[in-house]
């Protein structure tokens, strides 16, 4: 990358500062606890030292429990594709022979869906 002209320079200085602008806005509008973000490290590692070594007396529910969790996450895997696949099957334009009609309103729902996360 050569030297950058004068212009290119004002523009990169000019995009820095907006950018510092917005962070310096947001840091301010959020309203940050600040003792809380000071006392995070030791948080953290009282979180660590009473994970380490693990207390397995419990081992049986602990499995339990995940054995449970990984089950439920499955079975909504499979409820979910199993849902998606009319409405995958409305939406696109090659299968549908009235998309003019159910297409576009199907597709534009699943376009809003997405933008929700």
């Amino acid at each position: 990358m050569g030297a950058l002209y004068p212009r290119e320079r004002w523009k990169r200085f000019l995009t820095l500062l907006v950018v510092a602008a917005a962070v310096v806005w947001a840091v301010e509008s959020i309203d940050i606890i600040w003792p809380w973000v000071w006392d995070a490290p030791a948080q953290v590692g009282d979180l660590f030292g009473r994970m380490v070594p693990p207390d397995v007396s419990n081992l049986q529910a602990i499995l339990w429990a995940l054995v449970e969790t990984l089950n439920i996450a499955t079975i909504a895997t499979f409820v979910a594709v199993f849902l998606s696949l009319p409405i995958a099957y409305i939406a696109a334009q090659n299968t549908t022979p009235t998309a003019s009609r159910y297409g576009w309103g199907v597709s534009s729902w699943s376009r809003a869906g997405r933008s929700i996360r």
